[in-house]
C-alpha cells in the first residue's frame, strides 16, 4: 500500500512497541530519512516533515542519511584488494564531504523556513541504510520516522530493495512514507 499511495502513509511495523501506539510529539524529534539524490523525493519528504513539525507545535526534525544507501555492488566488493580498499576509502571520503554539505544546506534551508531542526546524522558504518536510520532514531529517541518512497515497482524492489520497506519492518518507531 505504502509503495503505491499518492498520499503519506503511516505504518506500524511488527517491532513497534505496544507502549507507543502513536507518536508522542511532546518528546524527542521527528527523524527524516534522506537519500540525497536529485530526483525530488527529498524535497517532498522534507516539505511533508516540515508541515508535520509545525502542526505538532514545532517538534524539531533530525535529518538522517547513510552513505551505504545505494552503494554500487562493485564498490562493496572492492574491499577484496588493497587498491580496491584504497579506492573505496577515497570514494567514501568524497561522498561524506558531499553528504555533509548537502545535509548542512538542508538544515539551513529549514531554518530559513522557520522549521526547527536538531541537526543531522550521517552514518558511514552500517551496511544497511535502514539499520543506520533505526540506530539514529533509537539513539536520538525520535517519536516518528519520515521516509521518502520512490515507488519504483517490483523490478526496482527485486534489484535494489526498499529502504522504507526495511524501515517499517525493523523500526520500533512508527514510519510515515511519503511518495
Amino acid at each position: 500500500v505504502a509503495r503505491h499511495a499518492a498520499i503519506p502513509v503511516l505504518a506500524l511495523g511488527p517491532k513497534v512497541l505496544p507502549r507507543r501506539p502513536s507518536p508522542d510529539f511532546g518528546h524527542g524529534c521527528l527523524a527524516v530519512a534522506l537519500d540525497l539524490k536529485a530526483d525530488g523525493a527529498d524535497a517532498k519528504t522534507l516539505d511533508f516533515a516540515g508541515k508535520l513539525s509545525m502542526c505538532a507545535g514545532g517538534v524539531p526534525l533530525l535529518l538522517v542519511h547513510s552513505l551505504r544507501h545505494g552503494m554500487h555492488p562493485v564498490l562493496k566488493n572492492a574491499r577484496s584488494t588493497r587498491k580496491g580498499r584504497q579506492q573505496l576509502l577515497e570514494w567514501e571520503a568524497e561522498m561524506a564531504i558531499a553528504a555533509e554539505a548537502a545535509l548542512a544546506k538542508k538544515v539551513e534551508d529549514l531554518s530559513k523556513a522557520s522549521v526547527p531542526t536538531s541537526g543531522w546524522v550521517l552514518d558511514r558504518e552500517s551496511e544497511s541504510a535502514a539499520r543506520a536510520i533505526v540506530q539514529a532514531v533509537t539513539k536520538e529517541k525520535a517519536s516518528l520516522v519520515i521516509a521518502g518512497n520512490h515507488g519504483r515497482g517490483w523490478i526496482g524492489k527485486a534489484f535494489m530493495g526498499s529502504v522504507s520497506r526495511e524501515l517499517i519492518v525493523q523500526s520500533e518507531t512508527p514510519v510515515i512514507t511519503v511518495r
